[in-house]
Formats: structure tokens, C-alpha cells, sequence
């Protein structure tokens, strides 16, 4: 009965994850809402899934938005150095294109910890950005399992578009689910009281 509950909470925050990500511009807001309960869930600490999740959104909103933007910039502008150098002809190609690739999976290493950085610390935008980057290489093993835990399924939907129901009904939280294990077991080294972020 447990594990049927536990699964029933995943099911109905992959739900409000999706719904609360339509927007486009409040994914970011919606995945550090969904990494605040996830890591309660691991604390035992939840109450009515849905009062948690919206809370988390609401409190979070602001910083969630603005560090989805930096992200999506970020990603954007590495995205188009690579295609630029890969489709014009210029000097030192091919180690513009190792450097790039470098930096598209560092970035990818530090996305990973952005939003359960803010679900855990209460901190300015710089400070949570430090934060991501010094946790994601200093823990480097946890931070690969975590890319792997959160990549592998949506590899497999692209690949196998009849898996797409999978990520309708529980592949996002799921996956946030079992990613939160790792980021417990890191912050536990930072914070052993596990107290709760502040207002939530």
C-alpha cells in the first residue's frame, strides 16, 4: 500500500509538472516545485502533494523564471557557436568544436543541479549559481548517475515515440524521484540537520 501510494503521488505531480509547464516560461518555476516535494518525499516530510507542489511554485516563481531564462540563453548561445563552427569553414575548426563540446557538457553537468539547488537553499541567483557549479564538479560520480537517471528516459520516448504515454503519466517525476535520492545524499554532507528551506 506504501508503494502504491508513493506511486500515485509521482503519477498526480508528473500531472501538475506538465499542466504547470505549458506556459514554456514556467518550467522553471514548476521543476524546482517538483524537486521540493520529491526531496520531502524522501524525508517523509510531505503532506497534501498538491498544496506542497503549488507552494513551492509560488515561493519560487520569481527565481525558478529568471534562472530558466540564464539557462535557456546559456544553452542557446552554445547551440549556435557549434552550429557556426560546424558549418563554416574557418581556422581551427576542429578544436573550436572540442571546446564547445567541453563546454555543452559542463553546462548539462551544472543545468542538472540548478533548479534542486533552489529547491533546497534559500539564496540570491548568484549565489545558487556557484552553488550548482561547485556541487556538479565536486561531486562529479553523483552528478553523472543524475544526468543518466534524467536523460535515459527521454532518450528512450525520442527514440521509441510509443513510449510517450510513459512520460505523460510518470517519466518526469519518476525520474526527479530517483535523481533526488543523490541530491539528498550530497546535501546531507552540507546540511546534516536536513532542515527545510526557509517558507517551505
Amino acid at each position: 500500500m506504501a508503494f502504491m501510494y508513493r506511486v500515485s503521488d509521482l503519477f498526480l505531480l508528473n500531472f501538475l509538472w506538465i499542466v504547470t509547464s505549458i506556459p514554456i516560461i514556467t518550467i522553471g518555476a514548476s521543476t524546482t516545485a517538483l524537486y521540493t516535494v520529491v526531496l520531502k518525499m524522501h524525508r517523509n516530510e510531505e503532506s497534501y502533494i498538491g498544496r506542497c507542489y503549488f507552494k513551492a511554485f509560488k515561493d519560487n516563481f520569481r527565481q525558478g523564471t529568471l534562472l530558466w531564462f540564464i539557462a535557456l540563453l546559456v544553452g542557446g548561445l552554445l547551440y549556435l557557436d557549434m552550429y557556426i563552427t560546424s558549418t563554416v569553414d574557418i581556422q581551427g575548426k576542429e578544436y573550436l568544436s572540442i571546446i564547445f563540446l567541453i563546454a555543452a557538457i559542463l553546462y548539462l553537468l551544472i543545468v542538472v543541479w540548478i533548479f534542486p539547488v533552489l529547491a533546497r537553499f534559500d539564496a540570491p541567483i548568484r549565489r545558487l549559481i556557484r552553488i550548482a557549479v561547485y556541487l556538479s564538479l565536486r561531486h562529479i560520480g553523483y552528478t553523472l548517475l543524475i544526468v543518466a537517471v534524467i536523460c535515459i528516459p527521454v532518450i528512450l520516448i525520442l527514440s521509441w515515440l510509443y513510449l510517450l504515454p510513459a512520460f505523460l503519466i510518470i517519466s518526469v517525476s519518476g525520474s526527479s524521484y530517483l535523481s533526488a535520492y543523490f541530491f539528498r545524499k550530497i546535501y546531507e554532507r552540507y546540511t546534516p540537520s536536513e532542515e527545510q528551506k526557509s517558507g517551505q
